[in-house]
């Protein structure tokens, strides 16, 4: 009898251990996956909080355009689109219409083909001569920026679909932004409401 309690208590005991390791198991890695996805979100941050305020990227000319250019207007609409984006393209004639009627010391819009910069960091010339063939299609002649990594890792961790506008301030902080397409009437209501904000 006295043997048969001790091996239940080896058993009970043994089984307590066990359990005690998978939990303590599982709240490490619950801890650990915390403190990484925090510190992701804190990267994240970090990068949305600085990707236009550093800016220096290069036109479709060459020229190096800086966070300068936010200064030159109360907001500035980052226009994020694809060459593979049927929405961004149909959506051109009208944003061009749109800069047209808009006052640049108000607004202006610029935009950044995100998909232009591959994986190694380099400019594809086949998808930049696309590009400029979309535009000039599309009658749309608002500034266009290449992508570098920094913008490129920015668009990847914060665009979930295209077209993305983002909306930056005179000092090259982000305001927020705005997914999908629109007219003519959308994109002057979505400008008015931004402007709002910063009045």
């Amino acid at each position: 009898m006295k043997e048969k309690k001790d091996k239940r208590i080896r058993t009970s005991t043994a089984k307590m251990i066990l359990a005690g390791a998978v939990l303590s198991v599982f709240l490490f890695t619950f801890m650990y996956t915390r403190a990484v996805g925090k510190r992701q979100q804190n990267i994240e941050a970090q990068a949305t909080a600085d990707v236009f305020k550093t800016m220096n990227l290069k036109d479709y000319e060459g020229n190096t355009v800086t966070s300068e250019l936010f200064s030159h207007s109360k907001i500035t609409v980052v226009n994020v689109w694809e060459t593979t984006c049927t929405a961004c393209i149909a959506e051109f004639p009208e944003m061009e219409v749109v800069t047209q009627e808009i006052d640049p010391e108000e607004v202006q819009i610029i935009g950044i083909c995100a998909d232009l910069i591959d994986k190694n960091g380099d400019i594809s010339p086949e998808l930049t001569a696309e590009a400029k063939e979309i535009l000039d299609m599309s009658g749309a002649t608002f500034l266009q920026l290449y992508p570098d990594e920094k913008t490129r890792d920015f668009i990847r961790a914060n665009v979930s679909g295209f077209p993305t506008n983002f909306f930056v301030d005179s000092a090259g902080a982000i305001i927020d932004y705005r997914a999908g397409s629109r007219n003519r009437d959308g994109w002057h209501e979505m400008i008015n409401e931004f402007l709002e904000k910063v009045e």
